[in-house]
């Protein structure tokens, strides 16, 4: 398996390095109906995850590997086991990548982010609403994003100027 990827020397424009990934910093263009929409709306499928929970999610692997270590809490050592065996090979593969090789460590982030708010509410209970504005800024990032996740008619200028935040997010 190493032999094949270490010999593919193929560009794409959508690619990105591994440690760009939990920034999504390159999100793969899947689909553009521009050509088909009326003027002023489009149509469009971006492969990329929800930033409140992929930008958190940084905080949490990295924080549930020092909590699981330092309270020897060894249930969570298979989380963050299963999410480095699926990231670091990736460090190693010299050939182009693209997010959506991410995916696969998605579900371990999202159990780490449970596990330390988890470990917050025990610590801190008044840190609760702190917990549940960040869940709603979740739900609230999936709502503003669906349309471009999921090939929704909207307008240019929603996708232009509401969820374009960088210059390399292409919807």
């Amino acid at each position: 398996m190493y032999q094949y990827h270490s010999g593919l020397t193929a560009t794409h424009p959508y690619a990105s390095w591994w440690w760009e990934w939990p920034f999504m910093k390159r999100p793969v263009w899947y689909f553009s109906g521009r050509s088909i929409m009326p003027a002023g709306e489009v149509s469009t499928i971006s492969a990329f995850g929800n930033p409140v929970l992929w930008w958190g999610g940084i905080f949490a692997v990295i924080g549930a590997i020092y909590f699981s270590l330092k309270r020897k809490d060894s249930r969570m050592y298979i989380v963050w086991i299963a999410y480095l065996s699926q990231y670091v090979p990736w460090m190693l593969v010299p050939r182009v990548t693209f997010l959506y090789h991410y995916f696969a460590m998605v579900p371990f982030m999202i159990i780490s982010i449970v596990y330390m708010m988890k470990l917050l509410d025990e610590k801190w209970p008044q840190w609760k609403p702190v917990r549940n504005l960040y869940i709603a800024a979740a739900v609230v990032m999936f709502i503003l994003f669906y349309p471009v996740l999921s090939g929704m008619t909207v307008s240019q200028n929603y996708v232009t100027y509401v969820l374009r935040w960088f210059d390399t997010w292409v919807f």
